[in-house]
């Protein structure tokens, strides 16, 4: 009885084994060649190139069988289901595969979904993987101004370079005096693509004024723009160089060393480069530092006394600056202490000519001074030299005390002094002239 028992026991035993077996080999097999199913793998990758219409949406997938790809994108809304639907084909095996799509004509500055969803078509099985990104603002046009060129007493030039980046850029050249509150505009045109293009435009100019001027940009991302400024030149000698003019305490002084080399009246300074000649001489004379025109161009020409005090006059209505004058220029800008504090605020502060200098330039006056240097006799050799230059700013007075000579100038200390040069009329030295 007992053996029958444990005889029972084995055949249940048996008959739910196989039943397990026949279950586990049937149960999830394809119908036709007796495979698993296996879902899809997907994943969307981050979009790293997308501009403010266009994105490039990617992603991989491992199919697993036959399956059919697409992708999905659209404005992140409340409603933000629904979007485009592109379909990328039907794809077989285990190997991973790289899916891109270029989305085109999107909204600029918007936060988008996008999602890669992988079928089967056989069992239903899918995968999905979705990110979000978001397309750049409009891009505003680049514009750079220059400074103004062929700048006279009644025009000049204005410059600039656009890249308009959208279509349909409209351009314009903007300017005013200083003085006036209401700007003028010069339209420029309508301008497309990437490429940069220069602009220029030739204004008429108020003498002596300081302009502001910009050049404006407009497309469809807003407003662009880049402004600087300039100053029409005052006053011009009749070798033609240009002067600009700066009013301090109700005089209008010129803000560049004197370069003419011929009286107002057009009879000419004579040029005498000869160290030893120029030692004797009495009557009016210029040369360049080092006889080296270059730095005229930038210093001025040097003169002895007899330029500045001819009765041809070198501009008509200015005059070479008296003693006085040079001393009342000082105090009205330093004061009781007027040598030590007007220096600084007489000095040009570009930090292009001054070197070796104990303060800090302040130009506060506009009046300029730059180091042009001088020729004056050397007490060592009692020849004549050139010295200085970027150390030294001294102008000719036309006054004199007690027969001798003024000057007034400025050296490394950065004070500010009017001085005497004993009997030498015969030093070259610069010349700032007053009305």
């Amino acid at each position: 009885m007992k053996a029958t028992r444990v005889f029972g026991l084995w055949k249940a035993i048996a008959f739910l084994t196989a039943v397990i077996f026949f279950s586990f080999s049937f149960s999830g097999c394809c119908p036709d060649n007796n495979e698993p199913v296996l879902k899809p793998t997907v994943e969307v990758f981050s979009v790293m190139d997308a501009t403010s219409t266009t994105a490039t949406l990617s992603a991989y997938i491992i199919p697993r069988g036959e399956v059919r790809a697409s992708f999905e994108y659209g404005v992140v809304r409340v409603d933000s289901t629904m979007g485009t639907i592109v379909d990328q084909g039907v794809f077989q095996g285990y190997e991973k595969t790289i899916l891109t799509y270029r989305a085109e004509n999107l909204e600029p500055n918007t936060k988008y979904w996008y999602r890669v969803r992988a079928i089967n078509a056989a069992n239903g099985q899918f995968a999905v993987s979705e990110y979000f990104f978001t397309t750049r603002p409009l891009d505003l046009a680049v514009v750079k101004i220059f400074p103004a060129e062929g700048i006279t007493m009644d025009q000049a030039t204005l410059k600039g370079v656009l890249v308009p980046i959208q279509d349909n850029t409209t351009a314009l050249f903007k300017y005013k005096a200083v003085s006036d509150e209401s700007w003028q505009s010069v339209e420029l045109g309508n301008f497309n693509g990437n490429d940069s293009i220069f602009l220029e435009k030739t204004i008429s100019v108020v003498s002596n004024e300081k302009y502001d001027y910009c050049l404006v940009a407009t497309n469809a991302a807003g407003e662009t723009s880049d402004t600087t400024s300039f100053q029409a030149y005052g006053v011009a000698d009749v070798d033609g160089n240009l002067y600009h003019m700066v009013e301090i305490n109700d005089q209008m002084w010129l803000k560049e060393n004197f370069k003419g080399t011929h009286y107002a009246n057009g009879d000419p300074i004579p040029n005498v480069t000869d160290l030893v000649t120029w030692g004797t001489l009495t009557t009016g004379a210029y040369c360049y530092y080092d006889n080296d025109p270059k730095n005229g161009n930038v210093y001025g020409a040097l003169y002895n006394w007899y330029v500045g005090t001819d009765p041809r006059r070198l501009i008509p209505g200015w005059h070479t600056p008296t003693g006085s004058e040079f001393e009342a220029l000082k105090y009205f800008l330093g004061g009781t202490s007027g040598a030590y504090y007007a220096g600084p605020k007489l000095m040009d502060n570009s930090g292009l000519y001054w070197k070796n200098i104990s303060r800090k330039p302040g130009n506060e006056s506009g009046f300029t001074a730059i180091p042009g240097g001088w020729l004056l006799k050397k007490r060592e050799t009692d020849n004549f030299s050139f010295e200085y230059i970027g150390e030294v700013a001294i102008f000719w007075a036309s006054s004199c005390f007690y027969g001798m000579p003024e000057s007034a100038g400025i050296d490394r200390s950065c004070v500010f002094e009017t001085t005497s040069l004993g009997e030498k009329k015969q030093g070259g030295l610069s010349l700032r002239l007053v009305r």
